[in-house]
């Protein structure tokens, strides 16, 4: 698909990369025939077309600039940025300033240098919205996955925006799960058809954040919204027979390999898991199987929480994770051939992580956050954290991998401004042939000056 809008308004193709998203796959004209039959568009998480690592890195002189004014004032809770069809940024997020705390999406126009909702504020919802994650398929359409307590159990749900008509509506049977949804992604495979990872747990079982419940992959049929489980519901059982896994997050590579990556509390401390699908040739619609690759971060003591994946230009799988005793974050990238992870540079220790429940992350409930991560189309890599500044306020810095070290983006790391920030989605465009990370956030949280702003660093 032809990126044809940049931030600037200028016209000039572009391509995103998610929080955790890598490069993924274009669709065959055959699968994008297909998908428009029955009636939306193929697409993916980045351009086809895109040649990774053809971008320059952010130029010398680069500095955090405002996108509009705010993304939305009010209290608002897991901001998530994506990228649509046309180019245009989205981000969907919990809106508080809703009745009831409901799901929002809304766009940002380049040209009036505002955001405004994709159809009405709160639409993409019944009830109380949680891990909102919206997803592109093709020109217009639009789809949003998310823990909806508007279901029995708090089960998952999934939207529809139709291009032309303004309006969400719930598409295929609802709710997707049997349990409580947490810890949602959503994805593409290689058809065009959506992909949806999450924690499935249950009121019965162990309580607290995630409620103890394996982990469900489930792919989306395009024309009825049916869903089957990949491999099984709970696949997560097989490596852990009381499964925890907890910060799901999915990504296919542009060979159409999904990979999956969680954070495994079942068997103890907390641990990254990373696990590749492989598809059955039975005519199961699900059948295939999922296979544990290496061990990363093997023998370190309670690591792998908050994990994210992403995929480099190599097709290797990258995660990157927050440790305890002591706190940092690292970042972990996998030898295919070997099958082996190893460190990408340092541990990454700020000199005091944010304080709270989840340090470096929202002291509100920072448990529910992926650490953001981003391979960027230049092959840059980039994370986001909290951290206290100069003035001890806890504020959102980005750093990036160069020559062997994580250093900061642009003097400091820090966007501009004094106030505490937290509930960071972080993405990586490719603007005139330039890389471009981007960040929104949430600032002066639950304050009356509240607000959801977004930065982009050029």
């Amino acid at each position: 698909m032809n990126r044809s809008h940049s931030l600037r308004g200028a016209s000039a193709p572009r391509t995103i990369a998610s929080a955790k998203a890598g490069f993924v796959a274009p669709l065959v004209a055959s699968m994008l025939v297909a998908a428009m039959a029955v009636g939306c568009g193929g697409g993916s998480g980045a351009a086809p077309g895109l040649t990774p690592g053809t971008d320059d890195p952010p130029p010398e002189g680069a500095a955090w600039r405002p996108l509009g004014s705010t993304i939305l004032n009010g209290r608002t809770m897991l901001p998530q940025l994506q990228q649509d069809a046309d180019g245009s940024l989205l981000c969907s997020f919990q809106d508080r300033t809703t009745s009831g705390d409901r799901g929002s999406v809304v766009r940002f126009d380049a040209a009036a240098d505002t955001w405004g909702y994709v159809g009405q504020a709160g639409e993409p919802s019944i009830r109380v919205d949680w891990w909102g994650v919206v997803q592109p398929v093709g020109s217009g359409w639009l789809y949003r996955a998310n823990r909806d307590y508007g279901f029995p159990r708090n089960g998952l749900g999934l939207w529809r925006f139709q291009p032309g008509t303004a309006d969400w509506a719930p598409f295929g049977p609802q709710p997707l799960s049997a349990g409580e949804a947490h810890y949602i992604d959503v994805e593409l495979d290689a058809s065009g058809r959506l992909l949806i990872g999450f924690q499935d747990g249950l009121r019965s079982m162990t309580s607290g954040p995630g409620a103890a419940g394996a982990a469900t992959v489930l792919r989306i049929d395009p024309g009825s919204g049916d869903a089957t489980s990949l491999g099984g519901t709970g696949f997560t059982s097989e490596f852990a027979s009381t499964s925890d896994a907890s910060h799901v997050d999915l990504e296919v590579a542009a060979n159409g390999t999904l990979w999956a990556a969680w954070t495994e509390s079942g068997l103890g401390l907390a641990h990254p898991r990373v696990a590749r699908f492989h598809p059955g040739s039975g005519s199961s619609p699900g059948s295939g199987s999922w296979s544990l690759v290496g061990s990363p971060a093997s023998g370190l003591p309670d690591a792998g929480a908050h994990v994210s994946i992403a995929i480099d230009a190599s097709g290797r799988p990258l995660i990157a994770f927050r440790g305890n005793a002591p706190l940092r974050f690292l970042v972990y990238r996998m030898d295919l051939a070997a099958n082996t992870w190893s460190q990408v540079g340092d541990d990454i220790h700020p000199s005091q992580l944010g304080s709270g429940g989840s340090p470096g992350f929202s002291r509100e409930a920072g448990y529910r956050e992926r650490t953001p991560f981003v391979v960027g189309p230049a092959g840059s890599l980039y994370l986001a954290h909290l951290t206290p500044d100069a003035n001890e306020v806890d504020r959102v810095q980005v750093l990036t991998f160069r020559e062997d070290a994580w250093v900061p983006v642009g003097a400091s790391g820090f966007l501009p401004g004094s106030e505490p920030e937290d509930y960071v989605s972080l993405a990586a465009i490719s603007e005139n042939g330039v890389e471009v990370p981007i960040v929104a956030c949430r600032r002066s949280p639950q304050t009356p000056n509240e607000r959801l702003v977004g930065y982009a660093f050029r």
